[in-house]
């Protein structure tokens, strides 16, 4: 009887510790993969993925035609791929706001580690702001930088 109820146990434990991990990787996304993929988004061109990957205060402050449009004239001369340096994640657990720092591969890259900060939005990352390097276009009116906690500056 002993070694039956150890065995359910063990079971009962993988399968919570399974669902867990697919409904965490299924639902959400690190800062660091949703700044890669909006690298991709943006070598590829694909300005309306490119968009999406923005957060609400920027919407706000860059029409989607604005930024298609500076993100057209870009072409060719965006990096295609980075390495993540770090991530600092900040603000009450969960973290809302996140530091990523990358080192940039390809055309137009940058020779200094560039760091972005994100901030998450529902289950979500998106881009708070544009590094000044990496400003594809200016926000007219600049959007409210959110209070970002000085670890994550």
């Amino acid at each position: 009887m002993p070694t039956i109820v150890v065995i359910v146990s063990i079971v009962v434990a993988v399968a919570a510790v399974t669902g867990l991990i697919y409904v965490l990787v299924k639902n959400t996304t690190g800062p660091g993969q949703t700044l890669r993929a909006y690298y991709e988004a943006v070598a590829a061109g694909d300005c309306g993925k490119a968009y999406g990957y923005l957060s609400i205060p920027l919407h706000g402050a860059i029409p989607q035609d604005r930024y298609c449009a500076a993100l057209a004239g870009a072409r060719g001369r965006a990096p295609t791929s980075i390495t993540i340096q770090s991530v600092t994640g900040c603000g009450e657990p969960p973290a809302r706001f996140a530091r990523v720092t990358i080192v940039e591969h390809g055309s137009d890259a940058s020779a200094q580690p560039v760091v972005w900060h994100l901030v998450r939005q529902s289950d979500e990352w998106a881009v708070a702001s544009f590094p000044k390097l990496r400003r594809i276009v200016s926000s007219n009116p600049p959007p409210n930088h959110p209070r970002v906690p000085a670890a994550c500056r």
